[in-house]
């Protein structure tokens, strides 16, 4: 499933041929059997979402923090140019 990715994973989750049930199972993922059982493939769904939005959020506040850095930075750098035009 690795190798297919969350979104091949979920078509074929959503594919035909797939049936309803939480212990059906999903083929077409593997070519062999053993097959995935539905609530098997649908948690490594919502497990691959859970580290998708935690990266995002991680991405989020270093965006942030670089922000406010050079917000930081900028007043300082201006800062003697500000004091002249106040004096």
């Amino acid at each position: 499933m690795e190798a297919l990715g969350p979104q091949v994973v979920a078509g074929k989750l959503q594919g035909p041929g797939t049936s309803y049930g939480r212990g059906a199972d999903v083929r077409g993922i593997v070519d062999s059997d053993p097959h995935p059982s539905r609530s098997f493939v649908e948690s490594w769904l919502a497990e691959k979402a859970r580290a998708a939005e935690a990266l995002e959020r991680a991405r989020f506040r270093w965006v942030v923090w670089l922000a406010v850095a050079a917000a930081i930075f900028s007043a300082i750098a201006a800062w003697p140019i500000l004091r002249s035009w106040l004096d």
